[in-house]
């Protein structure tokens, strides 16, 4: 993961830092989406029992990882608001959201039915099929929380920036190099 420029060469330090806080929330926004309602509902304590630590942890890293780089590539052309168009957001957002979601599920049915596939090599054509449906209709889930993903992020960055708003570059440029300007 490379730094982006600026296009006068020096490095924009807040692309790897917009992409990771973006990222991040994104994980934890549908992780609380997806577990609230099972935690509330009582179930979630089985669950998580039944899984263990380990493989519990594993799989979260393995999907802030996927989250992480796809969100990475959905902003590499202008980050959230830096585009001409949220057209382009929208469509690798939902690109991206459809990566995660097969590679997610493509991951624990290669992981899983490796580990099954052990003790019953016969079950290897099953596992196959499955696999490539869920992986699927993983690709079709991933791809509308993609979009809808996009859609949030963007409204967060510009109630952001009205909130807060950005300094002039060329001033900031300016004060950075020890030219004229505020002290």
């Amino acid at each position: 993961m490379g730094d982006a420029t600026d296009g006068v060469g020096r490095v924009d330090v807040a692309a790897p830092a917009e992409a990771w806080t973006v990222a991040t929330f994104d994980l934890v926004g549908f992780a609380l989406l997806l577990l609230l309602p099972v935690h509330l509902s009582g179930a979630l304590g089985d669950a998580l029992a039944g899984l263990g630590t380990v493989p519990g942890l594993l799989l979260f890293g393995y999907l802030w990882v996927l989250v992480a780089v796809s969100v990475r590539w959905v902003l590499a052309d202008g980050g959230l608001v830096g585009r001409s168009g949220p057209s382009s957001l929208l469509a690798r957002g939902a690109l991206g959201g459809a990566c995660v979601g097969s590679g997610f599920v493509a991951g624990v049915v290669i992981v899983g039915g490796a580990v099954l596939a052990i003790d019953d090599p016969s079950i290897v054509t099953s596992l196959a099929v499955f696999g490539s449906i869920a992986v699927a209709v993983a690709a079709i889930v991933g791809a509308v929380v993609g979009a809808l993903f996009a859609v949030v992020n963007v409204a967060l960055a510009r109630v952001s920036e009205w909130v807060v708003p950005l300094a002039d570059a060329d001033a900031t440029a300016t004060n950075a190099e020890g030219g004229a300007g505020d002290p």
